[in-house]
């Protein structure tokens, strides 16, 4: 989530929180009234941080417990989890979400001591806002709203320091106007929260940008529990410790992306439309006049995925693929679309119509290349969509790595990326494993042993899971 959805999401939802802040406006101005009469006035100021309290309280609750279900109760309660996940994938969108949750209750806890006298303490306050993140953690749990997380109410908690501390300084500001007796030197200390916030962002970011290499996405950032899983293989590992290339990739910038979607779709014979092209975070969307085409750019690795909704759009709806081809018609499809593949390349249908051509790192003159293809074919020359991941590097370093067996024995510990879909796992047999190399975070190639594994004994559903393999 970006701070710009964050600010439309909060928005979204502001009518509907000035709505039920204005019925509770006029209820307390009933109540105050009552209260005058029995010689117990309620101040102005207190009726308007309860306006305001309430209203945020609404956007809060609509923010967290509004998006779409589906979660399927899911819950991380490894403390440190996200951060490690944001870490491996080096996404700035990860780090932006684990600044959001801080953010979100920062004003609990600067608003908090204005309408409780108790909340007034940091200890008091500290505890509201850790009790109301849980409360709504558990909501989501219950309506399926959200994956709970023990970072998460960790961050809401710092957010409630945080805002805690803007309110004693706050506190402090208005006693000096009054001219009152307030020393600085015990507010202080409740900064301390955003200062280490702050710190840590820099400090991660800094590592970072001295790292050699980049992060692996496939690092997993929690160990799976094994316990009642049962892990079996029937294959002989190799022991001994080898070395391996760690190659140079590229990492493009939106000018580069720009570049190559111009001269590509010039050879499809389209122009880019320049009032849709679109840059994210991650890649640069073009889109063709009369909307034939839409090329994807991904910045990290240079791969790209192409969706060609035909001459006339016909295939824009189309779901019916082809079946069955050989590697060689699959070539023949890329083709039309100015895709050459290396001389070798494995060719499985992996679903009825879905193709994926993957090869490991193989030399060609003084490049290498590595990756996969998936290609969904439509007709004998066209393609519903293709995504080309089959990228070309250099040599850089000679790097030792671990053996099969020891990367074998981090799958049996636990130590890899629980596969997607499947919620009950009891049964691991590795029937295989490939030294690959994965592109990280930097545009590095650095290599990865993928085991193939037949998961809770059913031959067809096959899981590839990878393990660094850089010692």
């Amino acid at each position: 989530m970006s701070i710009r959805t964050l600010i439309h999401m909060a928005m979204e939802y502001l009518e509907l929180g000035v709505l039920v802040s204005i019925v509770f406006l006029i209820g307390a101005l009933f109540y105050r009234r009552k209260k005058k009469k029995a010689g117990r006035p309620i101040s102005d100021v207190k009726i308007f941080w309860g306006f305001v309290f309430l209203m945020y309280i609404v956007v809060l609750l609509c923010a967290t417990l509004a998006r779409s279900g589906g979660y399927e109760n899911a819950l991380k309660l490894q403390p440190f989890s996200s951060y490690i996940m944001a870490w491996n994938s080096a996404s700035p969108a990860e780090w932006r979400n684990l600044f959001i949750n801080i953010l979100l209750f920062v004003p609990f806890g600067f608003l908090v001591p204005f309408l409780w006298e108790k909340g007034k303490t940091f200890w008091c306050a500290y505890a509201a806002g850790g009790i109301v993140s849980i409360l709504i953690e558990c909501l989501q749990f219950v309506f399926k709203r959200g994956i709970v997380e023990f970072d998460d109410v960790l961050n809401n908690v710092v957010g409630t320091m945080i805002g805690y501390g803007v309110y004693r300084l706050f506190a402090w500001v208005i006693s000096r106007i009054k001219k009152e007796n307030a020393k600085l030197r015990g507010i202080l200390w409740y900064q301390l929260p955003a200062v280490v916030v702050v710190a840590g962002y820099l400090i991660v970011f800094f590592t970072y940008t001295q790292m050699e290499w980049g992060t692996l996405a496939c690092r997993p950032s929690a160990m799976v529990n094994m316990s009642g899983i049962n892990v079996a293989s029937n294959c002989q590992w190799n022991t001994e410790k080898t070395a391996d290339y760690i190659y140079d990739g590229k990492v493009l910038s939106q000018g580069e992306c720009q570049m190559f979607a111009t001269h590509y779709l010039e050879q499809l014979g389209y122009q880019i439309d320049e009032k849709q092209t679109m840059f994210y975070e991650d890649m640069a969307i073009f889109k063709t006049e009369h909307g034939r085409y839409i090329l994807n750019v991904y910045y990290r690795g240079g791969g790209y995925e192409l969706i060609d909704f035909g001459e006339g759009q016909e295939l824009q709806n189309s779901e019916t693929y082809l079946s069955g081809l050989s590697e060689e018609e699959v070539r023949t499809v890329l083709q039309t679309y100015h895709v050459e593949l290396p001389a070798e390349v494995k060719c499985q249908e992996v679903e009825e119509g879905n193709y994926q051509l993957s090869t490991p790192m193989t030399q060609e003159g003084n490049t290498w290349k590595c990756g996969w293809c998936q290609v969904l074919p439509v007709a004998e020359d066209r393609v519903g969509s293709f995504r080309n991941e089959i990228l070309e590097f250099t040599e850089r370093e000679k790097v030792k790595i671990i053996s099969e067996e020891e990367a074998y024995e981090q799958l049996k510990e636990g130590t890899f990326i629980k596969p997607e879909g499947v919620d009950q796992l009891h049964e691991m047999l590795v029937t295989g494993v490939e030294l690959l190399h994965e592109v990280d975070s930097k545009g590095y190639a650095q290599p990865v042993y993928e085991f193939l594994v037949v998961l809770n004994g059913d031959e067809k559903n096959i899981a590839r899971i990878r393990v660094p393999a850089v010692a």
